[in-house]
């Protein structure tokens, strides 16, 4: 009752979803990325960023990520980000993946990760042309290349998503 639509997607993800114009992203278990079509739930596409044989991340970054850590699931805990161009993924191994809504990949790379993977369910911001991050410390990135340009060592890890204010008539990362 009073459901347009339902599409199964694996197991369902612990993020939220988000809508970026036309489009439903949805996170996955084990680390995917799906993007649905918000009229009809139809996948429109999707990108496998955990299993050892995937296609979606490079060989060599393959290689690097330590596979099977949060148990049975956690891989997905962070909800996406998009700034209605873009859409960034982060899951629990510390693979971050940037994406245009037709689902072209920008970038993917490692970042080094919390100590304590409780720690994994903070989820990114876009704020103008950076992603910023709490992940064991807080952090930006270029929403471009995915560069870091930044990091806030000091910033105590968390379990909440950063968010922007304006004190004293500058902006700053809470």
């Amino acid at each position: 009752r009073n459901i347009l639509w339902k599409t199964p997607v694996e197991i369902g993800g612990y993020s939220s979803p988000i809508v970026a114009g036309d489009k439903v992203f949805v996170t996955a278990e084990m680390g995917s990325l799906v993007c649905l079509d918000v009229a009809d739930g139809k996948i429109l596409w999707k990108k496998d960023l955990f299993g050892q044989d995937s296609h979606d991340i490079p060989a060599d970054l393959s290689k690097k990520l330590m596979r099977g850590c949060g148990g049975e699931s956690k891989q997905s805990t962070p909800t996406p980000t998009s700034n209605g161009e873009l859409v960034f993924y982060v899951n629990a191994m510390g693979l971050c993946a940037c994406y245009d809504l037709q689902g072209k990949q920008k970038w993917i790379r490692i970042i080094e990760t919390a100590e304590d993977e409780e720690r994994f369910c903070c989820s990114p911001i876009f704020v103008g042309d950076r992603i910023i991050l709490s992940w064991g410390c807080l952090l930006a990135l270029s929403a471009k290349d995915g560069r870091t340009l930044w990091t806030a060592a000091d910033a105590k890890p968390t379990y909440a998503t950063p968010t922007i204010a304006t004190i004293g008539g500058a902006a700053v990362v809470v």
